[in-house]
Parts: structure tokens; sequence; C-alpha cells
């Protein structure tokens, strides 16, 4: 026996040889071998044990399969020491021992493990019984102990022998969820607690949405709404980290992991054995965790991204009801406090997760006077951690480093731009007048770009663009400290970053007025190409091209200022705002060939034929929406030029206006252009075309058909904001016309020409839509009134009478 000690004590290193110089012969029987021997004396149990804790120790040691070393005598031994096992009167001591040898095999001795899961049943069977033996002694909770952690390995090493055999097991099932279900959370271990859930989430997991009948029994009592099982034990472990004198590793490397892995399993996998309010009331104990965590002065890192791991988890797969309860959004803000109060202190892993679990909570509310009050509770933290975050930006210090990264400050910016989404500008202003958030971002948009963070940098431009239409007007917010900060750091060839840069300037020219007409003219020198090509491409860059459009539009009050800074943006963005409606009204007539273009399928050697091929692709969601896109940079085009051409009424009744101070934008006819003439300028057969889009996309004889030319399939083009472009048409279409009859050197041919090309046009589209009415009366009928026709999906038929009025007029000669 004292020998066994020896070799117990001794620590045993790969390169030492498993026999003793004095058995090494062909005839001497070997070390392990000699040891697993004295595992049959019956007469001193201690000697059994001993044995086994030194094979355990070889085991986990030495790289030489054991089971090879037993040679014959292997099946002799395992059977005896699986009888101890089953024996009712075996000491305890060795019954732990061979447990914990069998534990330690199934890492480094799958022979051995292997050996005694041949067949399953004579090891698998006698551990049902194991399971719960009396707790009142130290050498019971330690068996207890032994079982788990050997079926918590079993499943953790995959072997499919021993799962495969106990997944049917009802038996084996109840036995394992007993102490979880009869006893107190105080009186069980916490170890049992740990590998015991850890083995649960395991199956749950493998099972695939679809348990077995005994798995599920199993779960259904540990699940019991009534009883709140799984609820008390959410709170046992909250107070267990809570309480300093209970903190062990047990708690903290297992209980806590195994506890995260069971509640992410089954709130993504077995969604209905937790029912609504268990899920809230876990995800309560858990925020309740991390906000201790983090008032924490000495905070455990590890632990607080557990905590942070399985709040995600939760909020990703239940939050419709965590947002229900008005708790969970005080909860989260108080959480955004902490984490900003100890920015330099948390993790950054840890913040990433509270910032996208809130995130997604945000983004699950639709905006309403209620979600403006939650948002609410989030704004003033988030706000500070994003300027927090864009100050840290390319800090050099160890201690800025670890606190910061480009992936925090955009999910913070993404949050605080989602807030802003869902509060009206006057709620939101209180919380960032105080904040001097705009100076960071312009300094992380520098680094971060500099370093070609450019997801990020869109992020925090997409901040930026929404603070300049939402916050209160200042120097750092103005639009020549975003344009002078940003034309140069921003190159053109990074369009969808561009487009937000634009969409900042546009927000601060309408809200500064004259003053912020400099830095959207200095926007739109620097960029000029890439805002030109836009529109000229307007299915490749749809956003940068109603970005754009927009800015024109912004820019058309103050047109003689613009002129005057540089006229040469001027003269190129309205001949190519002119020609965006052309390219892209054709475009939407034939999306055939947009899906082409945008998939590739065209072949470059057409020579630039817009002509479709025998077999037509299918129309797909993505350019569906891309066409959407187009709709609006349509109508965004249409907005600039009516905005930079004269007033219609002015136009017909003001007194000494002066006709030749306005630009006629489209040429005096109506012959059709080709888009692929770059050359070309456009005719009023363009602003006729966007009335045919209308038309068959709105009108009642064709609904229900293909709504496209050339028999392309149908295409979901948003109805309102084709009403509002077609409305828009018609009024530019009436204007230019009446610019071009009322300009002096129009000649009188041509004059002819745009007065019976308008005739022509727009009397069918007229007689399609109000009837064959006459002309007279611009007055609504009752009718006409009663058809409840809206104004929203449909151009207003009062506008159309006065519309026909003033056609019929202008066609006349007189």
């Amino acid at each position: 026996m004292d020998g066994l000690n020896q070799l117990l004590r001794a620590a045993p290193t790969p390169n030492t040889p498993l026999s003793g110089g004095r058995l090494h012969s062909s005839t001497s029987p070997h070390l392990a071998l000699t040891v697993a021997l004295y595992a049959h004396q019956r007469l001193n149990p201690r000697l059994s044990y001993l044995a086994l804790r030194t094979l355990t120790r070889f085991a986990q040691k030495l790289n030489v399969p054991l089971v090879a070393c037993l040679g014959g005598e292997a099946e002799g031994i395992r059977d005896a020491l699986l009888r101890r096992l089953d024996s009712a009167t075996e000491d305890v001591r060795v019954k732990v021992a061979l447990l914990r040898l069998l534990t330690a095999s199934t890492t480094r001795q799958q022979g051995l493990t292997n050996a005694f899961l041949t067949p399953p049943e004579k090891l698998l069977d006698p551990l049902t019984s194991l399971f719960n033996p009396s707790t009142s002694t130290s050498s019971g909770r330690e068996l207890g102990l032994a079982v788990v952690e050997l079926v918590d390995a079993l499943w953790s090493e995959k072997y499919t022998t021993a799962t495969t055999y106990l997944q049917d097991k009802s038996d084996f099932w109840q036995a394992l969820v007993l102490p979880l279900t009869k006893e107190k959370t105080n009186e069980v271990n916490n170890a049992i607690v740990g590998h015991t859930l850890r083995v649960l989430a395991r199956q749950v997991f493998s099972s695939d949405a679809k348990p077995s009948a005994c798995l599920k029994s199993a779960m259904d009592k540990l699940c019991d709404p009534v009883k709140g099982t799984i609820c008390h034990w959410s709170e046992h472990i909250v107070s267990s980290l809570e309480d300093s004198s209970q903190l062990s590793n047990d708690v903290t490397e297992l209980l806590l992991p195994a506890w995260r892995d069971l509640v992410v399993v089954m709130v993504a996998r077995a969604k209905t054995w937790l029912a609504d309010k268990q899920k809230v009331s876990i995800a309560s104990d858990i925020l309740h965790a991390l906000l201790n965590q983090l008032e924490n002065e000495s905070m455990d890192e590890k632990l607080a991204l557990l905590l942070a791991e399985l709040y995600l988890a939760l909020v990703k797969h239940c939050g419709k009801n965590l947002i229900e309860k008005e708790d969970c959004f005080k909860g989260v803000g108080k959480l955004l406090v902490k984490v900003q109060e100890a920015v330099m202190t948390t993790p950054t892993h840890s913040q990433m997760l509270i910032l996208g679990a809130a995130l997604r909570m945000v983004k699950l509310t639709e905006p309403s006077a209620q979600s403006q009050g939650q948002a609410l509770t989030l704004l003033g933290p988030v706000t500070w951690l994003v300027q927090q975050h864009g100050r840290l930006a390319g800090s050099s210090s160890s201690s800025s480093s670890s606190c910061t990264t480009a992936a925090t400050l955009s999910l913070a910016a993404a949050l605080l731009h989602q807030c802003l989404l869902r509060c009206a500008p006057d709620a939101a202003r209180p919380f960032l007048a105080h904040t001097p958030v705009v100076p960071a971002l312009l300094h992380a948009v520098e680094t971060y770009m500099q370093c070609g963070e450019e997801e990020v940098v869109g992020e925090l431009l997409l901040l930026l663009s929404t603070l300049s239409r939402v916050a209160e007007l200042s120097d750092d917010l103005s639009t020549q400290t975003l344009s002078s900060t940003l034309t140069l750091t921003i190159p053109p060839s990074k369009t969808g970053l561009l487009s937000e840069v634009v969409w900042g300037v546009v927000w601060g020219v309408r809200r500064e007025g004259v003053g912020g007409v400099e830095g959207g003219v200095n926007v739109a020198a620097v960029h000029l190409g890439a805002l030109c090509g836009a529109l000229g491409a307007p299915h490749r860059q749809p956003a940068l091209a109603l970005a754009s459009a927009t800015l024109v539009s912004s820019l058309a009050p103050y047109a003689s200022m613009w002129i005057v800074t540089h006229p040469a943006s001027y003269s190129q963005l309205t001949a190519a705002t002119t020609r965006c409606i052309h390219i892209t009204t054709q475009l939407l007539h034939t999306p055939r060939v947009v899906e082409m273009e945008l998939s590739g399928e065209r072949s470059s050697s057409s020579g630039g034929s817009s002509e479709a091929p025998a077999i037509a692709p299918q129309i797909t969601a993505a350019t569906t929406e891309v066409l959407n896109r187009m709709l609006q940079v349509v109508c965004a085009c249409l907005s600039a030029l009516i905005a930079l051409g004269p007033d219609l009424t002015d136009l017909l009744c003001g007194p000494g206006i002066d006709v030749g101070a306005w630009a006629l934008f489209f040429h005096p006819s109506f012959r059709p252009v080709s888009a692929h003439d770059p050359n070309a300028q456009p005719s009023l057969a363009s602003l006729t075309s966007v009335l045919d889009l209308y038309d068959s996309h709105a009108s009642k004889e064709s609904r229900g058909l293909s709504p496209c030319r050339g028999g392309a399939p149908e295409v979901g083009l948003c109805v309102q904001v084709l009403a509002v472009t077609a409305e828009k048409a018609l009024l530019l279409l009436l204007t230019q016309s009446t610019l071009a009859l009322m300009r002096p050197e129009t000649p009188p041919r041509d004059s002819l020409r745009v007065r019976h090309g308008l005739a022509d046009e727009m009397n069918s589209f007229f007689t399609r839509w109000l009837g064959r009415r006459p002309a007279a009366s611009p007055l609504p009928s009752s009718s006409s009134t009663a058809s409840g026709t809206s104004c929203t999906a449909q151009v207003d038929l009062t506008y159309l009478r006065l519309a026909q009025q003033l056609v019929a007029r202008l066609a006349s000669n007189k």
C-alpha cells in the first residue's frame, strides 16, 4: 500500500516508462496491469481505491493506451470493476474512484472508455441507480457528483454509443432532473446542477427541436410554470453571484456557463417549453445580476461577459415579450448608465453585447408615443457613450485601446440613430444640447477612414446626417463645418459614404437657409463628377442619385447665389438632373434591362441596345427594391427642376414676368429621345413618359396585367410615390410647355408642334382618368367625390380637371 501511495503522489511524465527496471522482461507483467489487479482486492477497500486513483493518474498524464497495457486481462478487469460499481455493499469511495477513472479516460483514453461501453448497458444501467444517493453524508454527495461528471463527459466528448442508449431511457432523464425538481436550491451541490444543466443543454440542442418523449417529460417538470422550478434556479444563480461567500469556481466556471447554454438553447430551439412570464423573469434576473457586476468595483470580466451574452440571447429570441414591460427599458437604461460611467474599465466585448441587446430592443419597437418614451430612457447615456468612444478613437494608450474599438463605436452610433428616429426633434434636443457628440464623431470619421473601417464610417455618417436634421443648430453642426471636414475625408469613389455626407449637407441647407448654401455648393463642386455620375446611372447608385437630386432641390431656391459661387456645378448638375428623369423613366418602363444590368447578364457586345433576350429574367425582390428607389430619384429630380423654374401661376398671371430669365430644361417638342445619346437634350416626351408609367400601374384597365412595355413581368412599384411623381411631372410639363410657348425666340413652327403634341399626348391621358367630360368646369362632381379616390394613392381628380382645362387653353391658337 505504501508503494501505491507513492505512485499516486508521484506525477508521471510522458517520458516515464510504464514498467520498472525490475519488471522489464518478457515475462514481467505491465505496471498498469499490476496496479489494475489491485482493484480486485476486496479485503481492504482502501487498496482498491488507491489502485483506481493511480490508474486515473496514468490516464491523465501518459500518452499510452491503458487498455492495451492490460492485455488479455482487460475484459476480466472490466467485468470485475463493473460488478463492484453495481454492488450495493461496495465502498462508496471505490465507486467514486472508478467513476473518476472513467471520466478522465473519456478525453485521453477513448479505448478504455469504449471497452467499458461494450456493451453499454453494463455501465450505463447502474448509473441510473447511483444518480441520487443520500446527500446526508459527504461521500453520498461525492458519489452523485461523480456520476453526473461522467455523464457530462460522455455527452461532451460525443460518445454516441452512450448517448444513443440513454436518450430514450425515461428512468435516466427522470433521475437526472430529480435534484433540480425535488430538492431546495440551496441543498444541491452547484457542481451537480452545473453538470446536469450542461447535459440537458447538449441534448436539447442535438435533438433539433424534436426531443424524445423521455426528454420532453423531464423538461416539462423542470419548466413547470405552476411550480416555477426553473425561475427558482434562476434566482439561486443570481443570488450566488451576488454573495461573495458563495462565489466559487463551481459557480463561475461551471454553473453559470451551463445555465447560459441551457437558456439559450431553450429560447432558440425549444421555444414552447418556457412560458412568456418565465422568459421575462429570467431576463429580469440576468439584467439585475449584470447591473450588480457593473456596480462592483472589482468586476469579474468573465462573469460580466457571460451575463451579457445570455441577456443578448434572451433579447434576440424573446425581445417582443420583454419590450412589453416598462421596467425592461428602464433597466437597460440603467445598464447603459453604468457602462458609460465605467467605460474605461468595462471590456469592449461586454460593452458590445450590452449595446447589441439595447439596439435589438429598440429596433423591435415601432415609432409611436410609447416607443418615444422608451427611446428617451436610453438617449442620454448612449449619447455620452458615442461621445466617449468617438473621442477615444485612434488613441494609442493601452487603457484606451482596451475599452474602445471601431465596432463598439459603430454599435453605439447605430443605437443612438435608432433612438433619434423614434423621438420627436423637440424631445431629443435637450439630451443632445449638452453633449459634444458632433466633434467626437467628426474626429472618429477621420480616424477610422484612414484605417479603412468603411462600415463603421458609414454608420457614423448616417448618425451625423440624422443629427443635422434633428439637433439644435450650432457651429459644430453647421453645413460649413460638415462640408469642410468631410468633403476631403470621403473620396468620390466611396459612393455609399458620400451619399450620407450629401444628406447631412441637404438637411443643413434646409435648416440654415442662405447660411448653408456655401457648404452645399462646396460639396457639389468637390464631388461634381461623382454626383453627376450617380444621376447618369441611377440603377447602379440609387442612394447617391437620390441624395444628389435632393441637394439640387435644396439649393434651387438660392440658384442665383449658386451660379455666382460655382457656375460649373450648377450647369452640370441641372443638366444631369434633367437627363436623369429621361434615363430613369425609360429604365422603369423596361425593368428587365435593370435586372440584367444588376445581375451582369447583359452582354457588353450589344452596343448599348436595350433589346431584351428571348427568355426574359425574372424580376427579383432586390431589383424591385432598386426600381422603387429609382422612382424616388425621379420624384426628387422633378422637385428639383420645379424649384429651379418659375411658378406656373406667376408665369400665366404675373405682370411683367421676364420669361427669358428662366431656363428651358427640356427641348420644346414631344419627339422621343434615345437614352443612349449622352449629348441629346431630353424633350417634353420624357415627362409624358412619367405619366404613362403612372397610367400603366395605377389605372383600372391595366390592374392585374403587365404594367411595363415589352411584356415584362409585373413589378410592384409603390403607387403612392408614383402618384406624387405623376403630379410633379404634370406640373413640370405644364410649366415647361408654357415657358416654351411664351419665349419670343421659339419659332412659330415649334410653338405649333408644342400645342399639337400637348393636346395629343394629354387628351388621351385625361380621357382615361376623367372620362369624356367636357373640360369646361374644373370643379369636382358629386360622383367623383363619392368614388372615394384618395390623393395618396392616385392623382387628385380636381387637380387633373384644372390641368385639363389649362391644356385645352394652351393647345388653342388664342
